[in-house]
Order: structure tokens, then C-alpha cells, then sequence
């Protein structure tokens, strides 16, 4: 007697299916890694930017005669007036994201060139570090370092 073969069985249906839902979950979470490292990316690159540009901004209309009173003083509200790109709480919006800065001045003894430093964060809580960048600036004429 000839067995002839007429289709799949149900069993092997079963079987194909499932390899085949393995086979797509494991894509699907791939693509949604890549989806999330590729967000992560964008705003790391928008931070650096930003940091760069508010670095450049600040550096060329620096006007402080004084160190601030705390190395952890926030300078960058004195400086809103320089960028267009500000929201009323004093974030920049850059691809549809919020953007927060931190501008400090360090005051290292009687060195002429004080160090200064931009920070970009993700939130006003300060929760991530997107991106920071040092620079130097002199105080203006009649400035003391402390």
C-alpha cells in the first residue's frame, strides 16, 4: 500500500506557526531596541549642540565682574536674553524635546581664565546628563576672584 501525502497536518501547522512567531517576536524587539537606541542618540547629539552653542553664545557676551557666591550658583538665567529659542521656563525645545542648562563658573584662585562649564540635562530635576562642555572666559575689569 502507497501512502500519498494530501497537505500538512494540523501538527505541523502547529509547529511552523510557532517557529514562526519566534522568529517575528524576536524581530519585533530588535527594531524596537533600535528604535530606542536611535531616540537616545538624537538627544545625546541635540545636547552636544546645544552645549556648544550656549558655550560659544555666553563666552562672547560674558559680562560677570565677580565669581558667583557658590560654585554651584546657576548662571545661565542672566544669559535667557541671548538665545530665541527659550521656553517660559527656560528650556530650549529642540525636536519636539525639552532641554535644561546649567551654566557654572569656577573660580580657581587668582588665575585670569576661570573655567566654565555647561551641562545639558532631559528635565529641571537635573535626573539625566545629556551632554557638558567646558570652556574658559576672564572676568570683566574690576572683577575679584574668590
Amino acid at each position: 500500500m502507497k501512502f500519498q501525502s494530501q497537505g500538512f497536518t494540523v501538527i505541523e501547522l502547529l509547529i511552523a506557526f510557532a517557529v514562526l512567531s519566534l522568529v517575528v517576536v524576536g524581530a519585533a524587539g530588535f527594531f524596537t531596541q533600535g528604535f530606542q537606541f536611535t531616540s537616545y542618540n538624537e538627544d545625546k547629539l541635540s545636547a552636544v549642540h546645544l552645549s556648544s552653542l550656549v558655550l560659544e553664545k555666553v563666552q562672547e557676551n560674558f559680562n560677570e565682574t565677580a565669581c558667583p557666591s557658590t560654585s554651584t550658583e546657576n548662571l545661565f538665567p542672566k544669559y535667557l536674553s541671548l538665545f530665541e529659542d527659550t521656553q517660559a521656563d527656560g528650556a530650549f525645545l529642540l525636536n519636539d524635546k525639552k532641554f535644561y542648562i546649567s551654566l557654572l563658573l569656577y573660580c580657581n584662585g587668582s588665575q585670569d581664565l576661570k573655567t566654565m562649564h555647561v551641562q545639558v540635562y532631559d528635565s529641571v530635576t537635573r535626573d539625566k546628563l545629556l551632554s557638558e562642555n567646558f570652556g574658559y572666559v576672564e572676568l570683566q575689569t574690576g572683577g575679584t576672584a574668590q
